[in-house]
Parts: C-alpha cells; structure tokens; sequence
C-alpha cells in the first residue's frame, strides 16, 4: 500500500527589495514575496508487488532511505535482521522508477524480492528452517538498480542445536550465517558482496551444501538437508546446509549516508524524499501615474488665475 504524506512546507526568506518611484507627492515601495520549499515524503510498504514512482518535474535528486526484510527463525536459531541504507540519488523529471519492498522469510518459504528457500526432510515441522528475507530497492524503468537494501539470512534447525542464525543483511557485505556447532569444520552461507553472491554453507562431504547467492537472489538451502535460506540483496547470501543463511549486501548508485547491517526487523519498508522549489513571483518597480499641474502651478503661483 502507497501513501504519500506531505512535509510541512519551510518557508525560506528573501529580503525585502525597495524601490523608491520620485515624483511631487508619492514614493512607491514593492516587495518581493518569499519564495517556498515544500519537502515531500512518498512512503512504501510491503504489498508483494511492484509499484511505480513517477520523479516530479524539476526535480533532479531523490533522498531514498530502504529497510530490508529480515529472514525467518526456526524453532532453535534467530532469523538475520534486514540492512538499512540512506542514500541520495541523481534522477531525470518525470522518469519512471519501480519500487519493491521486500518481504520477510517465513518457515521454508522465501520472502518476497529475492530470498532464498529454507527446506528441511521433513517439511512438516513447524518451526524449521527459516526462508532468507528479501531486499527492498528501486530501479528503473529498464530493471536497472538504483538503491536496494539487502535481506537477511534464515536461522536453520538440527534438532536441540542452536547457534546457526542468519546473518544480518545490509553492509558493503552481508553477514555470514552460522555454523553448525555439533559438525567441526561446517560453516554458514556466505554474505553477498558488491562483487558476488555468498558461497553456499557447507556441513560435510556426506550433504548436500547450499546454493551460492547471485546478483539480486539469495541462495536456497541444500536439499535434504535443514539449511536456511539466504537474504536477497545486491548479492544475495548463500543458502545454508544444516546452516545459517548468509545475508544480501546493500547499494547505491549515488552518495550514501549510512549503510547498516542487521537494522530491520519483519518486511521492508521504503521511502523517497525530494524538495521541490516554489519561485518567488518577479516585482517589477513601476512609475506612479503623474497627475496634471494646477492652475497655480501652471501660472507660477503668481496670484492670477482663470
């Protein structure tokens, strides 16, 4: 669901222009009307769809802060929190861009724009391996990506263990999934980088390890196995095998102001900020009408009049 909620508008004060119009009697003065930035906020939410944003006229630059979705617990290891970036990004007057809120992983399932599947032998389990979070970003009309935040890992299941959380979406690279503490030598799913996706998590040769994250997509988990889910991202994190999922990196084609991992919690949340300019209306002096002399002052004040 879109909602757009209106800044209240800041005036900005322009000094007052005087200009003195000389005749006998009169002097005119006229004011410049201060001018006004009105600052305006469009606010999205998680709705699993596409929505589009239509960049005003005049407007040149966009404030853009995105939360991405965290992944899911299992019954035993906590889901990664989604990333945060805020950021600000060069855009044309009326160009097209298309924003995707990212939704949480659930149990087995991805969430929503580019996590990756938990899976567990038996899917029957309530509570088992938890499905990767997505990324929240914009693009534009072309799929091109502008911003995303990435999502964060799923928290895997082996039973009574605990420890093999998702790692926390968001960052330059996201945060790595956990081990599995009763298997030496076992590892998470890699955070995705601004290069690559995350490696798959690995338990032993005797399992099947999880899928690599990819450009915008976590990994899935390793089949017949109770591996989580990797986070969407710029790179997605890799699935787990009997792991943690790995969460996805952020990005930003513009100037960046923060970038934190592990920041949301739940699905994504997005919003676009710009300011646009009121202009003051141009005040041009112009010359009093001038009235016409007197019999007096037409015959000099010299006492003689018709």
């Amino acid at each position: 669901m879109m909602s757009q909620l209106r800044g209240r508008p800041e005036q900005q004060a322009i000094p007052i222009a005087s200009f003195p119009v000389n005749n006998a009697h009169a002097t005119i003065i006229l004011s410049i009307l201060a001018a006004t930035l009105e600052d305006t906020t469009m606010t999205y939410t998680f709705t699993g769809a596409p929505e589009t944003f239509v960049v005003p006229a005049g407007v040149t630059s966009l404030r853009v802060q995105a939360y991405g979705a965290a992944g899911a617990s299992s019954s035993t290891s906590s889901g990664g929190l989604g990333g945060y970036i805020d950021t600000t990004i060069p855009v044309t007057p009326n160009q097209n861009l298309i924003a995707n809120v990212g939704g949480a992983g659930g149990t087995y399932t991805a969430g929503y724009n580019g996590g990756g599947i938990g899976y567990c032998v038996d899917m029957t389990m309530p509570l088992g391996a938890g499905g990767g979070g997505g990324s929240t970003d914009l693009t534009d009309i072309a799929g091109n990506l502008l911003v995303t935040a990435g999502g964060g890992g799923g928290g895997a299941y082996d039973g009574s263990t605990t420890g093999m959380n998702g790692g926390g979406g968001g960052g330059v690279t996201g945060g790595a999934g956990g081990a599995n503490p009763m298997w030496s030598g076992s590892y998470g799913g890699g955070g995705g980088s601004q290069i690559s996706g995350g490696v798959g998590g690995y338990i032993s040769s005797y399992y099947n390890p999880g899928q690599s994250g990819s450009y915008r997509s976590g990994g899935n988990a390793g089949a017949v196995t109770c591996g989580a889910g990797g986070g969407g991202g710029y790179y997605g994190g890799g699935g787990g095998s009997w792991t943690g999922g790995g969460g996805g990196s952020s990005y930003s084609i513009g100037v960046i102001e923060n970038n934190v991992q592990s920041a949301s919690l739940g699905n994504g949340y997005l919003q676009i900020s710009y300011t646009m300019k009121t202009d003051a209306p141009t005040s041009v002096p112009t010359t009093a009408p001038t009235r016409a002399p007197t019999m007096r002052e037409r015959a000099g004040d010299r006492g003689t009049y018709y």
